[in-house]
């Protein structure tokens, strides 16, 4: 009886041997490292699909988008379009730097839901390495956007920070 202990289970105890404990309690780090790394994996997974539908809303925003505010817009974006000037021995105009650059951010986001998703399935320290960037990356993101833009994409980044934040806290533990 020195060897075995009992065990309850639903009301009932039965017998288990202290060879079996011993094997479980060396297990067990071993799973308590699997399940930290699996959040890890969880959270920067889940930052990869918010960049990516934050990516594919810039693209379908950028590409569909008709003036709605009245004909103070119209004028603006028809001036934009029809300035052309020589910019560095390329004629562009102030419509193809905007229209350009927004289509920049829409795939950066694709390129950094790719990034979470593939760097999810290495170690812990590239988990941190890369998150720690991309929060910092998002987090100036957020104030560009609250001095710039509006509070959509400020969301999206938080949320991303977030997830990538409990990446690293996960993958530290």
């Amino acid at each position: 009886m020195d060897s075995d202990r009992d065990e309850v289970r639903g009301g009932t105890a039965s017998k288990v041997s202290a060879s079996h404990l011993e094997r479980m309690s060396r297990e067990l780090p071993e799973y308590v490292l699997i399940t930290q790394q699996v959040s890890a994996v969880l959270f920067l997974k889940i930052a990869a699909v918010l960049a990516l539908l934050q990516g594919i809303a810039h693209a379908t925003l950028i590409v569909f988008a008709s003036p709605k505010h009245g004909p103070e817009e119209v004028a603006v974006i028809d001036t934009m379009k029809s300035r052309r000037f020589n910019f560095l021995g390329a004629q562009r105009s102030y419509w193809d730097f905007y229209f350009g650059y927004a289509l920049i951010a829409a795939i950066i986001c694709g390129v950094e839901a790719a990034l979470f998703w593939e760097v999810a399935g290495l170690g812990a320290g590239v988990i941190r390495l890369v998150a720690g960037v991309f929060i910092a990356f998002n987090l100036v993101h957020v104030v560009v956007a609250w001095r710039y833009f509006f509070i959509t994409p400020i969301i999206a980044d938080l949320l991303i920070s977030g997830c990538l934040v409990a990446a690293i806290l996960r993958a530290a533990a």
